[in-house]
């Protein structure tokens, strides 16, 4: 039977079983987080799963390698990320226990899972990490007016919308600098379109493949052009 509550050495454990082992310290942070969605799951149904090695196995698993992958991207020394349709905060808050670059926002639209997030990160501290409550759409031009760019460095997203809609849509919020481009991430469960079918004005870049769940999952970015 499953552990009901998560502890760092559990989480320890189970992220070496998957082959993406963290340092304590980090295990310490998933385990807080993992307690505070399954404790909040039983009332709002944030995943599916019940138990945090479910959860753990099937869904933080994309943090754990999606850390590896946007460190190896070629960012802007302190990129402004936005994570789209952020939901119970997962890959984001995850991914910011293990990769801590720049500014990153969850960005959601539905308010129970934005508290949600909130009372999570309250607990975490995580450096530069907050949530938007809104709209897509509206992050960029509300972020701008607190003191923030006004286009983004990292755009992530896992079936926040179809990725070629999603291509179209993020265009103009990416930053367009020679060398250093906007860059979306998509997390995926199939390998990388071919380029016939990627959106004008897109370039594939980097691409990986991690084991989860008894498959294959990828991720794809793309460069603004």
């Amino acid at each position: 039977m499953p552990d009901i509550q998560p502890n760092a050495e559990a989480v320890l454990a189970a992220a070496r079983k998957l082959g993406r082992p963290v340092e304590p310290h980090q295990a310490e942070l998933l385990a807080v987080y993992l307690d505070q969605l399954i404790k909040w799951n039983k009332k709002m149904n944030l995943v599916g799963p019940s138990d945090w090695r479910t959860v753990f196995d099937r869904l933080v698993v994309d943090s754990l390698f999606l850390a590896d992958f946007v460190a190896g991207l070629n960012l802007h020394e302190r990129p402004l990320s936005l994570d789209f349709g952020a939901g119970a905060g997962l890959p984001g808050i995850p991914l910011r226990v293990l990769w801590q670059a720049g500014d990153y926002w969850l960005v959601e639209v539905r308010e129970k899972r934005a508290t949600f997030m909130k009372s999570a990160l309250g607990r975490l501290k995580l450096p530069a990490t907050g949530v938007f409550l809104g709209k897509a759409e509206d992050a960029l031009d509300r972020l701008s007016r607190s003191g923030h760019q006004d286009t983004a460095d990292l755009i992530l997203s896992r079936a926040f919308m179809p990725w070629q809609k999603l291509l179209d849509f993020i265009r103009p919020m990416l930053r367009k600098v020679p060398g250093r481009p906007g860059t979306a991430i998509i997390l995926a469960n199939d390998p990388p379109p071919a380029e016939s079918a990627i959106p004008g004005g897109w370039r594939l870049g980097d691409v990986a493949s991690y084991p989860a769940a008894g498959s294959e999952r990828y991720f794809w970015s793309f460069k603004v052009e």
